[in-house]
């Protein structure tokens, strides 16, 4: 699983399910002056109604920066009993 450029695909929302979770990375050009080689920003986040947003807190906020790639989520680990 690797990651999907925003301008070749969006995560597609299966039906009868209201969004979906995915891994999203975040280009920042400031921090890249500053670190060049880091400008990017990953952040866990749900895509709906064609936008990605983050939690922060108890609330999901749209995300302002440019998303530029993303991937879905992986699969959670088992459960240990």
């Amino acid at each position: 699983m690797g990651w999907i450029a925003v301008k070749d695909g969006l995560p597609v929302i299966p039906e009868g399910m209201y969004g979906v979770r995915a891994i999203v990375a975040v280009f920042d050009a400031v921090f890249e002056d500053l670190h060049p080689g880091q400008g990017y920003e990953v952040y866990e986040a749900s895509f709906y109604d064609g936008r990605f947003e983050t939690l922060a807190g108890d609330r999901w906020f749209p995300i302002v920066d440019e998303v530029t790639h993303w991937m879905p989520l992986p699969k959670p680990p088992k459960r240990h009993t």
